[in-house]
């Protein structure tokens, strides 16, 4: 199971994981997440790591998006800064002109 996957769903998840749909959101209310915000947080991290990398500079933010999972860019941008408190192009250059700050 591939959380960048653009067709993840819960049926397709709890079928990798041979478990019941019911089964797997029982687990995830003791997570306390939805299964949308853990798909979110995973990718949103991956992104947020690869924009962070200076090997990855030469990638557009779009194509990290899409390579973290997010099949629609906006909804990237919005979730991005939502968790994150900036736009990914400012996260990118603050990260790469200074430098790691966490």
């Amino acid at each position: 199971m591939n959380y960048r996957c653009h067709s993840l769903s819960v049926d397709s998840a709890a079928l990798a994981l041979n478990i019941s749909r019911r089964y797997l959101f029982d687990l995830m209310d003791e997570t306390g997440e939805s299964f949308a915000q853990m798909l979110n947080r995973f990718r949103l991290e991956q992104a947020r790591q690869l924009l962070a990398d200076p090997d990855y500079r030469h990638f557009g933010i779009a194509d990290i998006a899409f390579d973290s999972g997010f099949g629609d860019i906006s909804y990237f941008y919005r979730q991005f800064r939502r968790r994150y408190g900036e736009a990914p192009g400012a996260f990118r250059t603050r990260r790469i002109l200074v430098g790691p700050q966490e």
